[in-house]
């Protein structure tokens, strides 16, 4: 835990906390077919919190499976590139994106997008929540429009997933309580 700020443990900490009430919430299920993806969902997050909060005193094979930053997508492939051609000129206007956008960090803007999301998914729902989360995040991360719109609909795609298997009601929220659909 040594190299690890205060604000990462403490999100470890959280993350592991919630899925402990994940796990006590479940014996007040009635069926106990629903109690095992929540279970396992909260099992693999306990089990990942406690390698990053241990990953020090872990060996180096394992260590180097744990702490090593992964990036799922090549980042070079999906980022726009603003180079000067002969045939273009900078513009000399600044960018309103930039400036709006410039004025908060990365993790200000993570914490601001995490919060948003929870409190949407909490007010109106997880389907709706879940793909302006993503629009957003894209946008942030300055990806192709083509590659946020997939990932949108992937989105959408998976909630509705869950919807229809799982009959999940991530349709509905505190505003929305008999569901969107």
């Amino acid at each position: 835990m040594d190299g690890k700020s205060r604000s990462e443990i403490a999100l470890i900490f959280l993350f592991v906390a919630v899925a402990i009430v994940f796990v006590v919430q479940t014996f007040s299920f009635r069926s106990g077919s629903a109690t095992l993806f929540p279970r396992m969902t909260a099992a693999v997050v306990i089990f990942g919190g406690m390698l990053l909060l241990a990953e020090n005193y872990l060996p180096e094979s394992l260590r180097r499976v744990v702490a090593e930053p992964v990036d799922l997508v090549d980042r070079d492939e999906f980022e726009q590139t603003d180079e000067v051609t002969p045939a273009t000129e900078p513009s000399d206007q600044s960018d309103e994106s930039a400036v709006r956008w410039g004025q908060l960090t990365e993790r200000q803007f993570l914490f601001a997008a995490v919060t948003g999301y929870v409190v949407g998914s909490y007010a109106f729902s997880i389907l709706l929540a879940t793909p302006l989360f993503v629009a957003g995040y894209g946008y942030w991360n300055n990806q192709r429009t083509l590659y946020v719109a997939v990932l949108v609909l992937s989105s959408v795609a998976i909630c509705m997933v869950f919807i229809s298997l799982a009959n999940a009601p991530l349709d509905r929220g505190l505003l929305f309580p008999r569901g969107i659909l």
